[in-house]
C-alpha cells in the first residue's frame, strides 16, 4: 500500500528572465521539493481535458519492443486505436515514440527518463507538426479548423513501474507566468517545447506502480480555448519509495495527433 501523498524533488528548468531560453539536456534544472498525491486515490478519476491527463486499463498483446520495425507495423496502429476509442477523435495519427530506460540499463536507441519539467509541445511547434501530418494524411487544411489535440500515449514495459515514476501537474493550477517558451538542443536535434517554473500553487500527481497493462494519457497540446487542459507539465521523479532491488524502469511513450469532427 503507497502513502495517499509523498514529497519528493521535481527538477525544474531555471533559466534567467526572458521571453526564450535554451535547454540543453542535463544543465539548468534546479531541484524543488514537492508534494505528490497518489491519484489513484482521488474521489474523482483525472480526466484528459480537466486536469490533462488519465489513467486506463488497457492491457496489449504485443511484447516486440526490440524491434523499430513492429513498434511502428504494429504497436503504433494500437495506440491510434485506443485513443480514438478513449477520446472519441475522429482521426488518429501517431507520429512518433520514444523507449526509455534508466540509467543503469541503457542502449542504442532508448532514452533515459525525463527529469525537466515540460510539456513536448508549444502553441506554435504544435499547430506546425499537426499541418504536417494533415498534409502527409492528404486531408484538407481545413480540418484544423476544427479542434485538435496531441497527447501522449505512455506505458511501461516488462515491469510494474517502481522507479522513476512520472508526476503530472494539474492543468488548472498551471499560471500563465510560469510556461518558459524553450528550444531543446538533443542530440536528435532542436525542437520547441515548454518548460515550466515552479510554483507553489501547483498541484502535482502519480499513478504508483504502473504495470505493463496500463497506460497514461497526457495532454501535451489541444487547440481548444474553451477552459480544456491545453499543456500539461510532467516529468520524472526519484520515488523516495522506490526499492533498493527496483528492477530499472521501461517505458515507451508514442505522441499522436487526435482529429475531432474531422
Amino acid at each position: 500500500m503507497t502513502n495517499s501523498v509523498i514529497s519528493a524533488d521535481l527538477r525544474f528548468f531555471d533559466p534567467p528572465p526572458g521571453n526564450r531560453a535554451i535547454y540543453r539536456p542535463g544543465t539548468g534544472l534546479v531541484a524543488h521539493p514537492v508534494t505528490i498525491a497518489d491519484a489513484r486515490r482521488l474521489d474523482q478519476e483525472p480526466e484528459l481535458d480537466r486536469e490533462g491527463f488519465r489513467l486506463a486499463e488497457e492491457p496489449s498483446p504485443f511484447q516486440d519492443f526490440d524491434s523499430r520495425d513492429a513498434i511502428i507495423d504494429r504497436y503504433c496502429p494500437e495506440a491510434e486505436r485506443i485513443l480514438a476509442r478513449l477520446t472519441g477523435a475522429s482521426h488518429a495519427f501517431a507520429f512518433d515514440f520514444t523507449m526509455r530506460k534508466n540509467a543503469r540499463d541503457r542502449g542504442a536507441r532508448v532514452q533515459s527518463p525525463a527529469l525537466r519539467i515540460h510539456a513536448d509541445f508549444t502553441e506554435g511547434s504544435g499547430r506546425d507538426i499537426a499541418a504536417r501530418l494533415v498534409a502527409a494524411a492528404g486531408l484538407p487544411a481545413t480540418v484544423l479548423e476544427r479542434r485538435f489535440a496531441i497527447v501522449n500515449l505512455w506505458r511501461p514495459i516488462g515491469d510494474a513501474v517502481l522507479e522513476w515514476p512520472l508526476a503530472f501537474c494539474d492543468a488548472r493550477t498551471v499560471a500563465p507566468e510560469d510556461y518558459i517558451l524553450t528550444d531543446l538542443m538533443a542530440e536528435a536535434g532542436a525542437s520547441e517545447s515548454y518548460s515550466f517554473r515552479f510554483n507553489p500553487r501547483q498541484r502535482w500527481y502519480y499513478f504508483p506502480r504502473m504495470s505493463p497493462s496500463e497506460i497514461a494519457l497526457i495532454k501535451v497540446f489541444d487547440s481548444a480555448t474553451d477552459g480544456r487542459a491545453r499543456f500539461v507539465p510532467h516529468g520524472s521523479f526519484a520515488d523516495p519509495a522506490t526499492p533498493e532491488d527496483a528492477p530499472p524502469r521501461q517505458s515507451i511513450e508514442v505522441r499522436i495527433l487526435a482529429l475531432f469532427g474531422a
